[in-house]
């Protein structure tokens, strides 16, 4: 299965976190989404890409891994939508276009992104987690995707 993804994921507390070639930010505590694409197959499908996201044992590759594998990190839940389409981008920029969502570290995901996205994550200024994944729900759907969402204990079997 091929499609797009969006990791939400709480940090129980601000921190500095070294993400790889971008250096050193701080987070602040709160709700973040990473939106990303998996077009492959196997382990760059859809459920390959998400359980390689939440494994913890994996060579760091991407941003998102150095701040998954960071200790106040925690995945809360996962959004996805079947597609043979980029459509990361235009979720991304449905996101952006909220005044919920603020950019903490430019070029987080993004940096061979050819759409001009600023960041591939965002940062929730809300406090409830249900509002913040219906704001997800609601930007695939104006993107023209069919968002599910993955419910805890499968995202737990999910791991790794």
């Amino acid at each position: 299965m091929q499609g797009v993804y969006t990791i939400i994921i709480s940090l129980s507390q601000g921190e500095e976190i070294t993400i790889g070639k971008l250096g050193m930010t701080f987070f602040p505590a709160g709700y973040y989404t990473y939106t990303g694409s998996a077009l492959g197959s196997s382990s760059t499908s859809l459920f390959g890409r998400i359980r390689r996201h939440l494994s913890k044992e994996k060579k760091k590759h991407w941003h998102i891994d150095y701040l998954l594998d960071a200790a106040i990190s925690k995945v809360v839940c996962v959004v996805l939508s079947e597609t043979t389409l980029r459509k990361e981008h235009e979720v991304v920029n449905s996101l952006e276009a909220s005044s919920k969502f603020r950019t903490v570290m430019k070029g987080f995901g993004s940096s061979d992104c050819r759409s001009g996205c600023t960041t591939h994550l965002q940062h929730y200024s809300g406090q409830e987690l249900a509002n913040l994944e219906n704001l997800v729900c609601e930007a695939y759907r104006s993107v023209g995707l069919s968002p599910k969402k993955l419910e805890p204990s499968l995202i737990r079997d999910l791991h790794i």
